[in-house]
Order: C-alpha cells, then sequence, then structure tokens
C-alpha cells in the first residue's frame, strides 16, 4: 500500500467511531446476522458431495431377438447418425449388444442438459427403427439417481409372497415419505400367465397362434364408451371386459364351427408361473428381495434416511416406549399426581389412549411376525453423518488450537476471547449467503468452512496489534481503537480481498472438478468476508467496553425512563459478572498454564531480539540470499517435475462392490450357483460386517455393457472400527486370491467403489478399426501385457467372448413357392422359444403378464428347434431346416462405434501408482502391440478429461495470480511493489513439492485448489509488512532503518496469523488422525488432506522465507536512500 496515515482515513474513523460509541447497535446487528445464519444453516440440505450435474446422455434401445451385429445395423448407427448433430456433442459412442442398444452422448460442460435432452428426443423422433424395436428411452446419468438405502426382504415364505409384501406394503409405505422419489424392487419372484399351447391341438383345428394372441388381446379390454343424458342427469358409459380370473381366460371363444364354440381351454392349457428370473438376490446366503430407495433432487439425505429408518423400525421414542409396555401389552401407568375429579380423569385417560395407539403406530405397518424380516443392507447417510461428522470436528479442533497460539502470544484471556469470538459469527453468518446461493452442507463445502478457521482471526490479529500499539504510545482506548483500525484497514482489506479474489477463476475449472470446489469457494469467500467485517467494527467494540472499570461502561446519555433504567443495570450487571468470570478464568488459566507461558515468552523474546540482527545480515548479503532463494525454486521445479497426478483421490468409504462374470452363455442360475459360495466365504472374513449379492440385472437397469445373466455383484461392508482404507486393500487382495482358485470365472474379478465418488476408469486404451476379429485380438493382446503391469488393477477388454448363435438364414424363394414370409417364421420361433406376451392380466393395483408359449420341453435341443413346424394351419407340414440354412456360430458380445469407427476399449484401475507414471507406462506397452493394417491404438478419454482438468485449474492459477496483483496494484498504487509481494508464491511452492515429495501425494485437482488458495493467502504477510514499511518512510526513515523496523514491527502478527492457519489447518492433514485435538477421525480425509497439506506447507515455508527474502528484494527496487 502506498503512503498511509491516520489523517487520510476520514470516512474510516467515522465509521470505526460509530462502532465504539454505539456498541449496542454493532451488538444487535451481530445479533441479527448470527440469527439469520442459523435459519439459513437449519435449511441447509445435507450431502455427501455438492450436486454433480455430469453432462452425459444415454439413449436405450430395446431389440428383442436381435443380437449385436443387426442392433448395430439396423438400430445404433440410425441413432448415431441423428444425434450426432445435436449442439454441444463433443463424443458419440455407441454399444451394440444382443437385444439392447446404448448410445451414449458427451456434451461439452456447461451444457444445459434440459435442452439438451430436449434436442435429442426431437432428432429420436424423425429416427425410423425397425417394427420389433420398443421405443428409445432418453436415460440420464447421475450419482444422486444411486439409491441412498438398500433393504432386503427375506423370510421363510415363498418368494413370489416376498415380492408381493415388498411391492404392496413397503414400497406404497416408504414412496409417502417426504424426500423419496421412488422406491424400486429387485429380485424374488414375480408372477406370470402362461397359456402353455397344444400344438397338435392348433394344427387339428386349423388355428395358429397369432389367432389365440389376437382374441386374447381383443376381449380383455375395459373401455369408456362416452355418456347419456337422461332429464338433468349425465350417465357415463363404461364396458368392463377385463378377465377377473383364469377360468375367464380359458373360457373365451376363439371361433365357432357351426354350434360348437372353440375355446382358449381346447387347445391350451392356463395356469399361474413364475417369470423367468433376470435377478437372483441373496443376503447371508438366504434368498431375498431388495427394495432400494432413490431421494428426490436437493433431499437432504441425512434426514431422509432418519424418517425411512423411523418408518420401518419405529422412532427411539416409540422403540422406548414398547420396552416399557406391560406383560398384557397394556400402557404403562401415567406418572405424576393423579387426577382430582372424574372430568380431568377422562381427559387425562384419553390423552394416555392416544399417545399409546400413536406409539404403537409404527407396528401396524411392520412385517415382523409374517415370517419375513425386513434389513438394511446400505445407506449412503452413515457414511456423509461420518464424513461431515469428521469435518465439523477438525474445524473445532483448528479453532482451538488457533485460540490456543493467540492466548501464547497475548497471555491474556479477555483479547484472547475477543478475537476467538470472531470465529463463530464468521462462520455462523456465513451460512445465510450459503443457502441463498444454494450451496449445501457437504464435505467440501464443510471443508471450506476448516480451511477459513484459522484465516478468520488473521484480520482480527492485525487489528488488535494495530490498537495495542497505540496504546503503548499513551492514547486512550478509544481514540487508540479508531487509530489503529484506520491505520491498517486497507492493508487488511486488501490482504483480504486477494484471498477472495483467487477464488473467482474457479468459475473457469471445467469438468467434475469446477462443480466439486464451487461450494467450498463460495463457502470460503463468505466466511471471509464476514471476518473482514468482524475485525473493523467488532473487535474495535469490544476492546473499547473494557477499561479498568470492568467490560462495560455506563453510557453518557443514561435512560430517563425506570424500564430503560432498568434494563441498563440488568445489562451492565450481567456484563459486569461476564467480565468478574473472565478475570478469574484468566487469572486461573495464567496460574495454571505459567510454565508453558514462561517457556514461550523467553522462547518468543529470543527469536524477537534475534530477528532484526538476521534481518541487518541478510540486508548485507542480499544478492546471496535471493540467490539462494533462487537456488531452492530451482530445485523445487525440477523436484515437481518427478511427481505423479491424479484426478482426484479415491476414498475408502468403508463398502465396495465385487464384480465377477462367468461365460457369456451362463445362466442366471448357473451364475448364482458359483457365486453364492463366493459370498458366504466373503462374509466369514474378520473385516468384513456383512454382505449382500445380486446375480444378473434388470432389464431396465442402466447397467454396464458387460453385465447380463453371467454376471454377478456382491456388496461388501467393512467394520467402522478399523482403518477402512488398509482394510480395504486387505480384503481386497484376498478377495483376488479367492477368485484365483474359480476356474469357471471368465476374467478376474472388478471392484467398485460407491458411485458418488467414482469417475471413469483413471486408465483407458481405445482400439479402433472395422474388422471386428482384428478389434478383439489387439485388444485382448494388450489387456494381457496391461495386467502384468505393476500398480495395474480391474484390467479389461470391452470386446469378449459373446454367446453362442443359431443363425438361421432363409430361402426367399422356397419361402414364396410354399406361401410363407418372413415375419411368420419370426413368430413361430417366438412362440417356440420364448412366448408372446399377448395382454396383461388386472390384478389389485398391478398387472401381470400373460403370455403364450409353447411347452419348455418342446424346445430342448437345436435338433427340435429345425424340426418346428413353419406351417401350422396347412398341409403337409413344413420343418424348419426345409425353408433354410441353420448355423451355431459365436456373436461378439458386443459391438463398440467410437464416433463414426468401431472400436474396442482396455481400461485399468491404479492402485499405488499415480495417474500420470500409469498412463505412460500405459502408452509404452500399448504402442508395443503389434497391430494388423486398419487398426489403431490410442489413450481414452479419461486420459483427455484430466488433461482438461489439469489445464483449466492451471489456468485459474495463473489467472488468481493476476488478480492478486490486480488487487495490489490498486491497493498500492504501484506496479513494482506487487511484484515484490508476489515473490512469495514461489517461496510458497518451495514447500509444497518437497511436502507432497515426502508424503507421496500425486498432484491432483485438489492439490492444484490449494495452490490457488495458497496464492491468495500467502502474500499477506508481505502486504502487512511493505504497507508498515511504506508508512515509516513515508515519515522519514532511511530505507534500512524503515526495513529492520518495519518487519520487526510486524514479527508477531506475521507469525500469529502463520500459526493459526497452519494449526487451523493441521486437523484436516490427517497427520495425527486419531490424537485428540491434533486430529480428526479418517472419514473423507482423502478429499481434506492434499488441500490442507498444500495450504500448510506452502504457508510454513513461505512465511520463513519471506522474513528475510522480501526485505532484500525490496531493497532492490526502492531505489530511494
Amino acid at each position: 500500500m502506498s503512503e498511509s496515515d491516520p489523517r487520510s482515513f476520514d470516512s474510516e474513523r467515522s465509521l470505526f467511531a460509530f462502532t465504539t460509541k454505539r456498541p449496542v447497535a454493532v451488538t444487535m446487528i451481530v445479533i441479527a446476522t448470527v440469527v439469520f445464519g442459523v435459519v439459513g444453516l437449519r435449511r441447509l440440505p445435507v450431502n455427501l458431495l455438492p450436486d454433480l450435474s455430469y453432462p452425459t446422455v444415454t439413449v436405450r434401445t430395446q431389440y428383442p431377438g436381435a443380437g449385436p451385429e443387426d442392433v448395430e445395423e439396423r438400430v445404433s448407427e440410425r441413432i448415431q447418425e441423428a444425434v450426432s448433430v445435436v449442439p454441444g456433442v463433443r463424443r458419440v459412442v455407441s454399444i451394440s449388444r444382443p437385444e439392447v442398444s446404448d448410445v451414449v452422448l458427451d456434451f461439452e460442460w456447461g451444457t444445459s442438459m434440459v435442452f439438451a435432452v430436449s434436442d435429442v428426443r426431437e432428432r429420436l423422433d424423425r429416427v425410423l427403427l425397425p417394427r420389433e424395436a420398443e421405443k428409445p428411452l432418453v436415460l440420464r446419468y447421475d450419482p444422486s439417481l444411486d439409491p441412498v438405502m438398500t433393504f432386503g426382504l427375506a423370510g421363510e415364505m415363498p418368494l413370489i409372497e416376498l415380492r408381493r409384501i415388498a411391492e404392496e406394503e413397503i414400497e406404497r409405505e416408504l414412496s409417502k415419505l417426504e424426500g423419496v422419489a421412488a422406491v424400486k424392487v429387485r429380485g424374488g419372484a414375480e408372477e406370470a400367465i402362461k397359456i402353455e399351447v397344444d400344438e397338435q391341438a392348433l394344427a387339428v383345428l386349423g388355428l395358429d397362434v397369432a389367432r389365440l394372441t389376437e382374441r386374447l388381446a381383443a376381449e380383455n379390454v375395459n373401455s369408456a364408451s362416452g355418456s347419456v343424458e337422461q332429464g338433468r342427469t349425465e350417465f357415463l358409459v363404461r364396458t368392463l371386459g377385463e378377465f377377473r380370473s383364469l377360468d375367464e381366460i380359458a373360457d373365451v371363444i376363439l371361433e365357432r364351427r357351426g354350434d360348437a364354440p372353440l375355446r382358449v381351454r381346447d387347445v391350451a392349457r392356463v395356469r399361474r408361473v413364475q417369470k423367468d428370473k433376470d435377478v437372483i438376490s441373496r443376503v447371508g446366503g438366504e434368498p431375498c428381495v431388495l427394495i432400494d430407495v432413490y431421494k428426490e433432487a436437493g433431499a437432504n439425505v441425512v434426514a431422509l434416511a432418519a424418517r425411512v429408518r423411523d418408518r420401518v423400525s419405529g422412532t427411539a421414542e416409540q422403540r422406548a416406549y414398547v420396552a416399557s409396555l406391560l406383560p398384557d401389552g397394556s400402557p404403562p401407568p401415567s406418572k405424576g399426581p393423579p387426577p382430582t375429579d372424574e372430568k380431568q380423569a377422562r381427559s387425562a385417560e384419553l390423552r394416555r389412549m392416544e399417545r399409546h395407539r400413536a406409539m404403537l403406530d409404527f407396528l401396524s405397518r411392520q412385517i415382523a411376525g409374517s415370517g419375513a424380516s425386513l434389513t438394511l443392507l446400505q445407506d449412503q447417510s452413515t457414511f456423509i453423518e461420518s464424513a461431515i461428522t469428521d469435518v465439523q470436528d477438525s474445524a473445532i479442533q483448528g479453532g482451538l488450537l488457533a485460540i490456543a497460539v493467540i492466548f501464547l502470544f497475548l497471555r491474556r484471556l479477555g483479547p484472547t476471547l475477543a478475537l476467538a469470538i470472531s470465529i463463530p459469527i464468521s462462520l455462523i453468518a456465513a451460512f445465510a449467503p450459503m443457502f441463498l446461493s444454494g450451496v449445501t452442507l457437504n464435505v467440501m463445502s464443510l471443508g471450506g468452512l476448516a480451511l477459513g478457521v484459522g484465516m478468520l482471526v488473521d484480520n482480527s490479529i492485525v487489528v488488535l496489534e494495530a490498537i495495542t500499539r497505540e496504546r503503548e504510545q499513551g492514547k486512550g482506548i478509544r481514540a487508540a481503537a479508531i487509530a489503529g483500525v484506520s491505520r491498517v484497514a486497507g492493508a487488511v482489506t486488501s490482504s483480504t480481498l486477494t484471498t477472495v479474489a483467487v477464488f473467482f477463476p474457479i468459475v473457469f475449472v471445467e469438468g467434475v472438478a469446477g462443480q466439486l470446489f464451487r461450494d467450498q469457494s463460495l463457502t470460503v469467500v463468505y466466511s471471509l468476508l464476514m471476518s473482514l467485517v468482524v475485525a473493523l467494527l467488532v473487535i474495535p467494540m469490544l476492546l473499547t467496553r473494557r477499561d479498568r472499570d470492568g467490560w462495560f461502561q455506563r453510557e453518557p446519555h443514561a435512560p430517563t425512563s425506570r424500564i430503560g433504567r432498568g434494563a441498563q443495570r440488568l445489562f451492565l450487571s450481567a456484563g459486569g459478572a461476564v467480565a468478574a468470570v473472565v478475570r478469574v478464568l484468566g487469572r486461573l488459566a495464567g496460574l495454571l498454564l505459567w510454565p508453558v507461558l514462561t517457556a514461550f515468552d523467553r522462547c518468543w523474546r529470543m527469536l524477537d531480539a534475534a530477528y532484526p540482527r538476521l534481518l541487518g545480515l541478510a540486508l548485507r548479503l542480499r544478492t546471496a540470499v535471493i540467490l539462494l532463494a533462487v537456488g531452492l525454486g530451482a530445485l523445487a521445479a525440477w523436484a515437481g517435475s518427478r511427481l505423479d497426478t491424479d484426478m482426484v483421490p479415491e476414498v475408502a468409504q468403508g463398502e465396495f462392490t465385487v464384480k465377477l462374470f462367468l461365460p457369456r452363455d451362463a445362466t442366471v442360475e448357473r451364475t448364482d450357483a458359483v457365486a453364492s459360495p463366493v459370498e458366504r466365504a466373503i462374509a466369514a472374513m474378520d473385516e468384513v460386517a456383512d454382505t449382500f449379492l445380486a446375480v444378473g440385472v434388470d432389464r431396465d437397469e442402466l447397467n454396464d455393457a458387460s453385465e447380463g445373466e453371467h454376471s454377478a455383484k456382491i456388496l461388501v461392508r467393512l467394520k467402522r472400527s478399523q482403518d477402512l482404507a488398509q482394510a480395504e486393500t486387505a480384503v481386497r487382495a484376498r478377495i483376488v486370491a479367492l477368485f484365483g482358485r474359480l476356474p469357471e470365472l471368465a476374467e478376474p474379478p472388478q471392484f467398485e467403489s460407491p458411485s458418488v465418488l467414482s469417475f471413469s476408469a483413471p486408465l483407458a486404451v481405445e482400439v479402433v478399426g472395422e474388422d471386428l476379429d482384428a478389434l478383439r485380438d489387439t485388444s485382448a493382446a494388450i489387456a494381457r501385457r496391461l495386467a502384468e503391469l505393476p500398480g495395474l488393477r480391474d484390467v479389461r477388454s470391452s470386446q469378449q467372448r459373446g454367446n453362442p448363435e443359431i443363425v438361421l438364414r432363409l430361402d426367399r424363394e422356397s419361402m414364396s413357392a410354399l406361401g410363407i414370409d418372413s415375419g411368420a417364421v419370426s413368430r413361430i420361433l417366438e412362440t417356440k422359444v420364448k412366448g408372446l406376451v399377448a395382454t396383461r392380466f388386472a390384478e389389485q393395483d398391478r398387472r401381470v403378464d400373460m403370455r403364450v408359449a409353447m411347452p419348455r420341453e418342446a424346445i430342448d435341443r437345436v435338433e427340435a428347434l429345425l424340426a418346428v413346424n413353419v406351417n401350422p394351419k396347412g398341409e403337409p407340414a413344413i420343418p424348419l431346416q426345409s425353408i433354410g440354412t441353420v448355423a451355431v456360430l459365436e456373436g461378439p458380445s458386443e459391438i463398440r462405434r467410437i464416433g463414426n469407427t468401431r472400436g474396442a476399449e482396455i481400461s485399468a484401475g491404479v492402485r499405488g501408482l499415480g495417474v500420470g507414471s500409469a498412463q505412460e507406462m500405459v502408452a509404452l506397452e500399448a504402442a508395443a502391440v503389434p497391430r494388423p493394417p486398419g487398426i489403431e491404438v490410442r489413450l481414452g478419454a479419461q486420459q483427455q478429461e484430466l488433461a482438461a482438468s489439469m489445464s483449466s485449474v492451471t489456468l485459474a492459477l495463473l489467472l488468481a495470480v493476476f488478480l492478486v496483483y490486480v488487487v495490489m496494484a490498486s491497493q498500492f498504487e504501484s506496479l513494482i511493489q506487487p511484484f515484490v509481494i508476489l515473490c512469495t508464491v514461489p517461496l510458497a511452492a518451495i514447500g509444497v513439492v518437497f511436502v507432497l515429495l515426502a508424503t507421496n501425494t500425486p498432484v491432483s485437482v485438489i492439490v492444484m485448489l490449494g495452490c490457488i488458495v495458497l496464492a491468495g493467502i500467502v502474500v499477506n504477510n508481505a502486504i502487512i509488512m511493505i504497507d508498515q514499511i511504506n508508512q515509516l518512510r513515508a515519515e522519514g526513515l532511511r530505507k534500512r532503518e524503515a526495513i529492520l523496523a518495519g518487519a520487526s514491527s510486524r514479527l508477531r502478527p506475521v507469525f500469529m496469523t502463520t500459526l493459526t492457519t497452519v494449526l487451523g489447518l493441521l486437523p484436516m492433514t490427517g497427520w495425527f488422525t486419531g490424537i485428540p485435538i491434533l486430529g480428526s477421525g479418517a472419514e473423507g480425509i482423502e478429499l481434506r488432506a492434499p488441500l490442507a497439506v498444500t495450504v500448510v506447507a506452502g504457508l510454513s515455508t513461505s512465511t520463513l522465507l519471506t522474513l528475510l527474502v522480501i526485505p532484500c528484494v525490496y531493497s532492490f527496487t526502492d531505489r530511494r536512500a
């Protein structure tokens, strides 16, 4: 800052004078601000992470009976061509699997997904698809769409009954709760009505399956037929024709032969059956039904989970009440004196019985006693609560450490409490703007509060130091407060604005990183701005209230009314009592901590006396000092090039999913037989709390392209009373060894963390070309080489062996001569193989499929399929093999198109290795694999996403430094001195690089955010120092004397602000996890530690070097004597 003098602060002086003269008004403003902050806090939603909006859309189309090549040619390519021209699309990938087409569109970050989805639907309306294909579904992927809770319903009753209870009772009950978007039931057994056709009877009667299906659909109809008016009454006319029983279905008349009706029962048998299972689920080895609970957008996950648990098992009050019931189930006797008259007795008994019914209300909704039990299998709120609690503990511990530092320096409890009060006021006041700007309470926003805890007292420390120096010059407390705060107001405002300014470029950070850090940035900005207001307005008011007569003085203009005088006496008496307690506590703390305070004071006096001599020596050797700093910077730059890079650290949440895959031709029953023993073996491990198994996938589930009847998922939850990261590593290693003894598996197991914190696999290699065989061979060769690399895990290729296919090539000339068309042949085969859904049977509030099919034993081998009669109504019988050729082939598992070219993707995870190093290894290994002509190998989109994110974060860092320079140049009205202050930034980088190397921490986007934060706070010490030197120069001191005096006078506030920030962040580093005061819990520490470590290392190094290097650099830039 340029030359400053209290006389140049007339406007500030009047404002500061107001705060010292009107303490009640200032106190009321503070109270009002805190109240609004509390209101905002109570309304903030609680989630693990900020709302993430992924710019990805998936178009899913079902094409029953089609293989991957048919799906690609007749569905995927047409959709891909249509949607590729939607504005904002940067990448289109189609995945064609048996019966399913997925076209995945990646949009540019920042694209309005509402309009994007609308554009996609508009383009799909123009696509001409095969008649057999279903209407395309447009699906948005969002981590918040994962279930927040999963229950398992198990018992001794049949699975059909369990499924009915889940759908009709539990789903209906939970769907009513506030914040629940949907409840989805999976697994168990679903009921269907099978019309099992007698093929010989149909042939004898000259009927076919098409006629049977047509008649069933036509008879099962309810319709509205309009209305009829009679007089003044209007009657609605409805036709009720839907089936009400199986007998009605069997009695449907197909046609009449003379007077004799031909009914369904004459050619088919109608019965209830179980549908073929898509999903088999187990808990503790027993079959169960899974119930997933999904939250509404913006719902509070923690509160929602509590409501669901209360509805399932009752509130804590209800459970305690049930435990207190008498043996006969009657309510316990009421406590207190008995009623005095009959009316009171009746009223008391009525209230008692109403409470009794309310307390037992939840029991009427439970399924206990029906032979089934409901078990909570997965609950996102558990980790969220633990992670948020740990962040809160970090903030509280950091605040206590910061207050301890202040007390060590001041040695007086009163001023210490005056400064300490700025922390809760600033934090609570920040909740109101957080609510208004849509910030939620999550790990990132609370991490921002914890990050700012140590910095919130920095401004107050500088103000207190300035007021203390004015007092030492003999001024009264009020005059000293006004003069002191006026002297440093510009400097503290400038230092705060530089810190705030560095968060503005966060808006330029693209991708998930930008959305993650928005909440954290806004939280820090709000709390720091509040701390600036507290430092300039509240701290002077608190300090001026303290004089020899106590903390609160009687105002000269006393109230004239009796009520006013009474209120004033009450206020002053309360203030005096508080002041007396504070004085007693201060003296007691001084006595108890006297050895610590004495030792600290002695060390500080030695440092305070040695610093001017050390600085004088540095000024004499200023060239050597600067060259030494440059050398350290060069060494740090060289060491920094050896650091690994990463996107976002993987977070150990205490649970993960194991995915296993059998060959593609495996049925869901065979997969279950292999997976069930594996689940039991995992559940028996010491570190594991519980597991549950889900085999297969629902058809409407947005699943991985590799999943199907041949796949299974085992959710593993670890015991919380252990180091989750180490336990997860150990359990995963044992699972891999366990799977190594299973020859039935087609590939190694895959591990997935909960998707709320997971991104795409960090490593991917794309192999592109049109030849499917060459794609499969090349991708398999690359996958084998990558699987041998240390540090890589879960290596797999998208090109796997496909299902065996029976391919029928029809002879159109033969068919034409026989009067048969391909559509009729297709319908006959579909009826033979899987059956046709003719219509649906209404039963209560659900509809059951009515499937027309042949007996299952009719087609039990390929030879039986070849003998199928494709002319059931005529003579002679025409076997299928007479109108075409049949071949048994193995088709591809999927056909992937990346852009306009076929391709395959080899993905891999990283364990114990930086993503940057792993990328280099993968690129070298992939390049070494021989490639047939027409095959190209390249790195996948994940690496491009990482490069884009790191590039945008680097740009944000450069913009942050530029904004810091702009703020300082404006404040100092100088172009040179801001450059002097910016020298602190590379000084901070020295400590960051060496600490990252020492702790083996890769450079992730979280570390880069820490660097952005550093750019705003490391300059603060230099700003305060240069500002003081400028003021002394303006008072006439020579350069050397001004530098020595200015730097020495700011030594204490520099150390106080640095130590409060560093110690405030210490619990977030994870270095002292589990140690009281110094460390918090480990839940979510992976997201907090890199930023905290970066700021602690950079600020510590920068402060120590700033005290010597910045005065030397300043001496070169100031040419005046």
